[in-house]
C-alpha cells in the first residue's frame, strides 16, 4: 500500500476564481470561499482519479516496504 502526501501546493490554481465566476455568470464575492473550495476538491478528485499531477507540486510517497523490483511513482506530471 501506498500513502501519498502533498509537501507543497501548485504555485496556481488549475481553475481561477475568476474563470470559474465566469463560467457560472456569477457576481459579487459572497460565495468565493464556497467557490475555493469547490475548485480544490474537483482539483484533488480529478488529480486522483488521473493518477496525475496537473501542476508542479511536491509528492512524497510513503511504501510498507522495500520493494524487490523497480520503485514506480504514482504519479507523474503533465505539464
Amino acid at each position: 500500500m501506498i500513502s501519498i502526501k502533498a509537501i507543497s501546493q501548485p504555485a496556481f490554481e488549475t481553475v481561477t476564481l475568476d474563470e470559474l465566476k465566469d463560467h457560472l455568470v456569477l457576481s459579487g464575492n459572497q460565495e468565493d470561499d464556497y467557490l475555493r473550495g469547490l475548485i480544490l476538491a474537483a482539483t484533488n478528485d480529478a488529480e486522483n482519479f488521473c493518477n496525475r499531477c496537473f501542476a508542479t507540486q511536491t509528492i512524497e510517497e510513503g511504501l510498507r516496504y522495500f520493494p524487490k523490483i523497480d520503485i514506480r511513482l504514482s504519479r507523474s506530471s503533465v505539464q
